[in-house]
């Protein structure tokens, strides 16, 4: 079930961590903390995290 809520997260513009990795250019690690800490907006889909990249650069003030 999971799988097909993946698709459809990616289906809505958003990104996993990976991608968000590459575009902040920062490590897997920083995502983590920013998570752990509230920082940035992210959506769990089973054990997955998906994100919406405006969104998290605005939290970020970039």
């Amino acid at each position: 079930m999971s799988k097909g809520l993946a698709k459809i997260a990616l289906e809505k513009g958003l990104v996993p961590t990976s991608a968000l990795v590459h575009e902040l250019g920062v490590t897997k690690e920083a995502i983590f903390y920013y998570r752990e800490k509230n920082l940035i907006p992210f959506v769990q889909v089973g054990k997955r995290y998906f994100y919406d990249l405006k969104k998290v650069l605005e939290a970020l003030g970039q």
